[in-house]
């Protein structure tokens, strides 16, 4: 079986996206936090490489989208004014 297809953390493996999509739920639930999902997750981790001036191409590869017209829209939120965005996040993470 080839590891490719699961998504492992620390203590969890995920066969498949839904699965680990399962998981995240279940974490932040435990956590009292809501509305998280693994494709905010993923969104959000896009969207900071792209502030942080990393290429297209790259955000296209480690997104897997086949088209680069696919990944634009990571690159657009990046437009979006981020005024006390990072004290927000700061005070969240504590």
């Amino acid at each position: 079986m080839c590891d490719l297809n699961y998504i492992k953390t620390d203590n969890y493996v995920a066969q498949s996206p839904q699965d680990f999509s399962a998981f995240i739920f279940f974490i932040a639930r435990k956590d009292n936090i809501k509305h998280v999902t693994a494709h905010g997750r993923r969104h959000t981790t896009i969207t900071f490489l792209a502030r942080a001036d990393h290429s297209m191409q790259v955000l296209q590869k480690i997104t897997r989208h086949k088209t680069s017209d696919m990944t634009t829209a990571y690159v657009e939120a990046t437009q979006l004014p981020v005024t006390g965005v990072t004290a927000s996040i700061d005070g969240i993470l504590g």
